[in-house]
């Protein structure tokens, strides 16, 4: 409850001040403002530390304080809660109860009740608690008045006296309680009939008021005596009142754990007091007669071993009450036996089991906590991985772009060239048929006038000399040809033919040649040539693809793949077809691509074919280069030799330094390279590394050795991590897209494709461990020389130590060939 709430909830019995005080009052001095916030703290008996903090709000805060307090007006004296309660104990005058009672039940009235006796000043208290009012007896009569109406639960080892062996009045775990039960009168043994219908007949009488449920009225009548209890007169008045301390043991029966905890802190709280163990314990041996019980303390150390739920208030109240009850006491022999008293009940058997349990919850706990660490870290590995994926996929896309433009630029260039080189082999048979005509020509035809002699092939044309005779019609008709390969065949060129010259494939490997003979294209009418189209062959089986590479090899997929036609060309076709133009009108080189434009998703599936054929030699590459960076990376790591040199280098590079650039605690591998090359002064040939060679040969020779341990490093040197994932990288989304054409194509899949797919899946798998186990050793054995993962590449990190082995290794030669010549 905050301190407003608390404050504006209490009731005051200074009406004048109550009248003068209004929201808008005006502030007075801060001297009055504390005056009178010092008279509501004496009026509120708060204890030390709650009174330190509201001094130590400012004066604004104060005076609001001070005016909620004097807006609150007096809900009534005590007397008038008294009297509505004493209204439910007389079974008599019902009308006149439900005059004087209004609407109220009996829970509200002891929840107005429990306000006041929190909220209100300690006047109001001692007011309530005296001779006068007698509010305490009369609480404490309305309490065991609510235990006796089925207010309390008995657990099955308890029971109470009853007549006769007759049945009970309520269910099996209700109490109906006699006159006796809280009398004084220990010794009795059985209901009378008598007192039996006097208490039904209380009962009935009591139906026809506005009761509360009893469980809520004795819970409420606990809040009270707790309200009273915390000042000193009101907690005397309790201690020195058996019947209140036996009520509030029986209040042990409610079913409410929380009201169980609440009786559990006052009883503990009168235990502590001088004289207070005794009044406990007796309360307790009362509770034994009544209910039975085997053993003292057994209903409680039921409840606490066997609770309905967990809850940690009780469970924690009712372990310190057992423990203040034991150890309260200053006889040695009587805490002894109330130790037993509750050895015999099982206490020691449950904490032993409860501290196992807790050592079992600990060892899972600290499971939790290692798993969710490991949690994190993948999760931040992940994060790294996938930050190293994007940055690669950004480079490998970057790269694919440039190569697709600089692929295109070398197709485009390609194409002109071989264009050229076909228009200049057409002129050369063109002259050569023009220069065969005209010499026919001159041999059949009448003489003509004398012209001038063609001059010799070998020397220079002389410059007096007229220039040739122009070629014949034919030699004219063939030189049109370059700018057309397609046009119109006229009548005088029919003994020449109108045939396309054949394309240039270029071809991945260089193949050996055929040695054949070729017929001209004017030979090819009337052969079988004429009707045989291989170009169609292709086209035929390009549409079929079914991914066997023993129809459609490698190469062909390399070239189909290098000529496939792009989406403008693609869209052009289209466009071209719609408009219902003539397909015989274009090229074969157009015809051919129009034929690929309408295979569906020729491109994936060339690509697949391609994945399909090369898989197995880039598995058999990258593995390979795997399992040596693997190896490289562990045993740099390991080479404990090695250390041991670095250690020998930074003494002397400390020893060399400290002067002037002070030590330091270590050094990037990249200062190695320097080592031969630092030369001694006075000397050309003699450097650092020759006296670092030299003082490990003479003081520590077991370290000569240490190359053995980098024995790896030359060939993984040679080796780039990056490429080796972009490889990697490029097989994965190759797999993935193989799946999905296998998926996409279902029942109608090609056996080969699913045949593939199920040989590569554990190859792939392995490769992937490979890959992840050799970033993790490189990333490892990189930063274990304190150096970082991400700017450190595999080839310049073992370059490094592969150039350092091969200079210490030539410096120490060096050295014992000048030892040997002095």
């Amino acid at each position: 409850m905050n301190v407003h709430h608390h404050f504006s909830s209490m009731n005051s019995n200074n009406n004048s001040a109550a009248a003068a005080a209004t929201t808008s009052s005006p502030l007075p001095g801060t001297p009055e403002v504390e005056r009178r916030f010092e008279e509501i703290l004496k009026k509120m008996d708060l204890p030390p530390n709650k009174a330190k903090v509201l001094r130590a709000y400012s004066v604004d805060k104060k005076w609001e304080l001070v005016c909620d307090q004097e807006k609150v007006t007096d809900q009534g004296a005590p007397a008038v809660y008294l009297d509505k309660l004493k209204l439910y104990l007389d079974p008599k005058g019902t009308k006149k109860k439900k005059k004087i009672l209004g609407d109220e039940n009996s829970t509200i009235i002891l929840k107005h009740l429990e306000t006041s006796l929190r909220t209100n000043s300690i006047d109001w208290v001692r007011e309530f608690l005296s001779d006068q009012n007698n509010g305490l007896k009369i609480l404490v009569h309305y309490l065991k008045h609510a235990q006796e109406s089925g207010g309390l639960r008995l657990p099955p080892h308890c029971q109470v006296y009853t007549n006769g062996g007759g049945q009970d009045h309520n269910d099996s775990s209700t109490i109906s309680l006699n006159n006796n039960f809280f009398g004084q009168d220990l010794l009795s043994t059985s209901l009378t009939s008598k007192k039996l219908k006097i208490l039904h007949a209380n009962m009935s009488g009591h139906k026809n008021l506005h009761n509360g449920q009893p469980e809520d009225d004795i819970h409420v009548c606990i809040q009270c005596l707790r309200a009273i209890m915390n000042n000193t007169y009101g907690f005397n008045m309790v201690f020195n009142d058996n019947e209140a301390i036996y009520c509030l043991v029986c209040s042990i029966l409610h079913p409410s754990l929380r009201t169980k905890a609440s009786v559990l802190i006052l009883l503990a709280a009168i235990c502590l007091v001088k004289g207070g163990h005794e009044l406990i314990v007796n309360a307790f041996d009362r509770f034994k007669l009544e209910f039975r019980e085997s053993n003292r303390f057994q209903t409680l150390f039921t409840f606490f071993r066997d609770p309905e739920e967990f809850h940690v208030d009780f469970m924690v109240a009712c372990m310190q009450f057992i423990n203040i009850v034991v150890h309260s006491v200053e006889d040695k022999n009587y805490r002894i036996f109330l130790q037993h008293e509750f050895k015999l009940l099982g206490l020691d058997d449950y904490v032993e089991a409860n501290e196992k349990i807790q050592e079992v919850e600990a060892n899972y706990v600290m499971q939790i906590v290692r798993l969710d660490n490991r949690l994190a870290e993948l999760a931040k590995e992940r994060e790294t991985l996938m930050s190293l994926q994007q940055r690669a996929d950004n480079d490998l896309n970057t790269l694919r772009r440039v190569l697709s433009q600089k692929e295109q630029e070398s197709q485009q260039k390609q194409f002109r060239l071989e264009s050229r080189i076909n228009e200049l082999e057409e002129l050369q048979k063109s002259l050569k048929t023009g220069l065969s005509n005209l010499s026919s020509g001159e041999s059949s035809s009448p003489p003509h006038p004398p012209a001038p002699a063609p001059p010799p092939p070998a020397p220079p044309i002389p410059s007096t000399l007229a220039p040739p005779p122009p070629p014949p019609a034919a030699f004219l008709l063939a030189n049109n040809s370059k700018s057309n390969f397609a046009a119109p065949d006229l009548p005088n060129t029919a003994d020449f033919g109108a045939v396309t010259i054949k394309r240039r494939i270029p071809t991945k490997y260089k193949l050996p040649q055929l040695n054949w003979t070729a017929l001209k294209p004017n030979q090819l009418k009337g052969t079988v040539f004429s009707e045989l189209d291989d170009d169609r062959i292709i086209e035929d089986e390009v549409k079929n693809l079914s991914f066997d590479l023993q129809i459609l090899d490698a190469e062909n997929v390399e070239i189909l793949l290098r000529v496939l036609p792009t989406a403008e060309e693609v869209k052009s076709y289209r466009d071209y077809e719609t408009s219902q133009k003539s397909i015989d009108a274009l090229s074969e080189e157009d015809k051919f691509l129009i034929q690929l434009s309408k295979v569906e998703r020729l491109s994936q599936k060339l690509q697949i074919m391609s994945f399909m054929a090369n898989f197995k030699e880039s598995i058999e590459l990258l593995n390979p280069s795997l399992t040596t960076i693997i190896a490289a990376s562990k045993s740099v790591k390991d080479a404990k030799r090695f250390h041991k040199i670095l250690e020998v280098i930074l003494a002397f590079g400390n020893y060399m330094n400290s002067a002037k650039r002070g030590g330091v605690y270590g050094f990037k591998l990249q200062s190695l390279d320097i080592l031969p090359f630092l030369k001694a002064p006075g000397s050309k040939s003699y450097t650092l590394l020759h006296t670092l060679a030299l003082t490990i040969r003479e003081k520590f020779p077991e370290l000569l050795k240490f190359t053995d341990e980098l024995k790896f490093v030359e060939k993984a040197s040679a080796i780039s991590l990056d490429a080796i994932m972009v490889d990697y990288t490029d097989l994965e989304k190759l797999y993935d897209l193989t799946k999905k054409e296998y998926a996409l194509r279902a029942n109608d899949a090609p056996q080969v494709l699913g045949q593939f797919l199920a040989n590569v899946d554990s190859m792939l798998a392995d490769l992937r461990t490979n890959t992840r186990v050799a970033q993790e050793a490189f990333r490892s054995c990189v930063e274990f020389y304190g150096e970082t993962a991400k700017g450190t590449t595999t080839s310049a990190f073992f370059t490094v130590l592969m150039n350092f082995c091969k200079h210490f290794t030539q410096a120490d030669e060096e050295n014992e060939s000048r030892r040997k010549a002095e």
